[in-house]
């Protein structure tokens, strides 16, 4: 065994304490020295859940109202029961839309619902729905009302009164009748004028 002297032994030992400080010094802040890792070790998520939101109808009209679904799920896509869902309008084209019941619980697929109605203004609306420490989004989009155009009617028909159509060929029935009556009347005239040349010759 090798004996070092007193003094050295000392120096020795004050080296060591000051290596050992030293390396304290430059661990960065917040490290845990080795050997002393916490048990458990922390979950990767402080807020294991996810928030789908969904609309009835993506474009409603303007006045028209419709259902607002807010879906919560956990750990491997389980609905989460018995879970607060606060629902409120984060933007909107106008001021009169509103959204029915501000939160509601879960059932047991993990769905809470409320009513929107779009109100007056056309354009775009987003809904937020909060769970937990879990939040999530959707936008309809409202349509200005559809304007319906009265059917066109045709004209009503005149009725007919035998006259003719203007072109000179067309003449009414009792106007025929009285041409022919004097045509024959003429005929018959001639007819007879001639007749009686013919016996005053004789």
């Amino acid at each position: 065994m090798v004996h070092i002297p007193s003094t050295p032994r000392m120096i020795l030992i004050g080296f060591v304490m000051l290596a050992a400080a030293l390396g304290l010094s430059l661990m960065p802040a917040g490290a845990t020295p080795p050997g002393q890792e916490p048990y458990p070790p922390p979950y990767p998520s402080p807020c294991p859940c996810v928030v789908l939101v969904s609309a009835g109808e993506a474009a409603p009209s303007t006045g028209e109202c419709i259902p607002i679904i807010c879906r919560v799920t956990g750990a491997e896509d389980t609905p989460a029961v018995e879970v607060g869902c606060a629902m409120s309008i984060l933007s909107q084209p106008g001021a009169d839309a509103i959204l029915s019941p501000a939160s509601a619980m879960t059932d047991e697929k993990g769905e809470a619902a409320a009513e929107l109605c779009v109100g007056s203004a056309a354009g775009p609306i987003v809904v937020l729905a909060e769970a937990e420490c879990c939040q999530g989004q959707v936008q309809v989009t409202v349509r200005p009302p559809t304007v319906v155009l009265p059917e066109s009617t045709p004209p009503a028909a005149v009725p007919s009164t035998g006259a003719g159509t203007g072109d000179g060929r067309s003449w009414s029935a009792p106007l025929i009748a009285i041409w022919s009556a004097a045509a024959l009347a003429a005929g018959a005239v001639f007819v007879w004028g001639i007749g009686g040349r013919r016996r005053r010759g004789s």
